[in-house]
Parts: structure tokens; C-alpha cells; sequence
């Protein structure tokens, strides 16, 4: 199956697809699907995939957050899918601000679930989509208030903060201020 599959992408390579497929990227894609060898990335081609650096792969490699799965003869530094999902990982953690070295200690911890974290990032981003969209509506209200178009309230222009706040202090202090003041109180 190997043989006719290497046969195969040679003719397309030659035939259809010279200009628009990399033939080694597409041929480790298809030897993949078939079960076949892992799929393997120079460092340039890591970065091209991910959209990171080489100087900024490096960086990783140096400090411990990202090693290659291995080096190849003439000393590249060649990536697996192992590697694809962990710079994955450091990148989502990376987009919620949280500091290279603390990644590393995530990523390198024995107990690390990977599906655990992914559903963490889930939450941490739909979290920070619905404050964005509270801060979008407010600007919105307020652009059509500046433009006398609308009317606004100055409790309106506070409201999208207001939330915030007020899911902060109940997170923080919901429970203790229930017991304390009642229920009635804390919602008015």
C-alpha cells in the first residue's frame, strides 16, 4: 500500500499539484491517515505550522517549556504530534496570560490532564467573551448616546462594570454575606 501511495504522490506532484502542495507535508499527512509513520516536523516547519517563531521555539527548547522529540543527523531540531498538541497547550496558556515558567510547571507535571486544561481554557474564554460583549454593548449604547441618537442612563454607562463587580463580591463573599444579612437583603 506504502509503495503505490509514494507512486501515487510522485505522479501528483508531477502532474497536478507542484505549485500548490508541499509533497513531503502531504505525503506524511496521507501515511498518517493510513495508519502509517508519525508525522515529523523540522523546526521551520514547526514554526510555519504554529505560526511561532523558530528563534521563539528555540527560546522554549532552551528553558525547558518545549523540547524536540529528538535531533535529526545534521543536528535540526525535528517536532512529533506530541509536541504539535503540547505547543498548543503552552499557546492557550500563553493567551490567558499566565507566565512561561508557571506553563512549564503545568505542562511538565506528571497529573497534567490535557482535556482537563482544554476544558478550563473552554470556560477562561467563553467567561472573557460574555464581558466583552457586556463592555461592546455598553460602548454601543454610549456611541448612539454621544450621537443624541439614544438616551442613556448613568446607571446604563456603569452597567457592563457593575457586573463585573458584583460577580466578583459574590464569588468572594456571596456565601458569608447570605448567612449574615439574608437573602432578601443581598439581592436588593
Amino acid at each position: 500500500m506504502r509503495g503505490f501511495l509514494a507512486v501515487f504522490l510522485c505522479h501528483l506532484k508531477e502532474i497536478i499539484f507542484e505549485k500548490f502542495i508541499d509533497i513531503d507535508v502531504a505525503s506524511k499527512f496521507m501515511l498518517k491517515a493510513l495508519g502509517g509513520d508519525i508525522l515529523e516536523y523540522a523546526i521551520n516547519q514547526m514554526a510555519k505550522l504554529s505560526g511561532v517563531s523558530t528563534r521563539t521555539l528555540r527560546y522554549y527548547d532552551e528553558i525547558g517549556l518545549l523540547e524536540p522529540a529528538h535531533t535529526n543527523e545534521a543536528g535540526y531540531r525535528i517536532y512529533t504530534d506530541k509536541e504539535v498538541d503540547q505547543l498548543q497547550q503552552i499557546l492557550f496558556f500563553k493567551e490567558m496570560d499566565i507566565k512561561l515558567a508557571d506553563i512549564r510547571r503545568f505542562v511538565s507535571d506528571a497529573d497534567f490532564d490535557v482535556l482537563q486544561a482544554l476544558e478550563k481554557h473552554y470556560q477562561v474564554l467563553v467567561k472573557k467573551r460574555r464581558k466583552i460583549d457586556q463592555l461592546l454593548t455598553t460602548i454601543e449604547r454610549t456611541i448612539q448616546y454621544q450621537k443624541g441618537v439614544k438616551a442613556m442612563t448613568n446607571e446604563e454607562k456603569f452597567a457592563a462594570f457593575k457586573r463585573e463587580s458584583l460577580k466578583k463580591n459574590e464569588a468572594l463573599y456571596g456565601t458569608e454575606i447570605r448567612k449574615n444579612y439574608g437573602e432578601k437583603v443581598v439581592e436588593a
